[in-house]
């Protein structure tokens, strides 16, 4: 009979944890960045630091599309996101602001002239780009980085 209620307490320990564990996963913010359809960069909200992407001005790419994934994605529902770019390394100033309300699964595309110009009005050619949204209100920061 006490090995019976162990096992009991045992299957609760673990279909609790897993239940807790599950829901903290959910959370988690994944995003991907391509140049036009090439993927170039990936990450997630668990990340320690930012991670950096490159942009090249002679890179044959017509756009940056950004994709996020969260727990909008499994529902069909348009939401409010945006982007908001800062040069780093300087007074914390907003250099550019993009907005749009598409479906969740879509991408965020951003043009590579205007990210270009963003990086230009920076003085080490490098900008840090914030995305959020109603469900990642804190943002995903990916530090860009113009070089010749």
């Amino acid at each position: 009979m006490k090995i019976l209620n162990i096992s009991v307490v045992v299957y609760l320990i673990f279909g609790v944890s897993s239940l807790v564990f599950s829901q903290n996963t959910f959370k988690r913010v994944k995003y991907k960045l391509y140049k036009d359809s090439e993927l170039t960069l990936r990450g997630h909200n668990g990340d320690a630091g930012m991670n950096i992407f490159t942009l090249g001005k002679s890179d044959s790419f017509e756009s940056l599309n950004l994709f996020i994934w969260n727990s909008f994605n499994y529902k069909n529902v348009e939401i409010d996101r945006k982007i908001q770019c800062f040069c780093s390394n300087e007074k914390p100033k907003v250099v550019k602001r993009y907005k749009v309300r598409n479906r969740a699964y879509e991408a965020f595309t951003i043009p590579k002239k205007e990210l270009i110009s963003v990086a230009e009005k920076c003085v080490e050619k490098k900008f840090v780009l914030i995305y959020s949204d109603l469900n990642y209100a804190r943002g995903i920061g990916i530090i860009v980085n113009l070089v010749d």
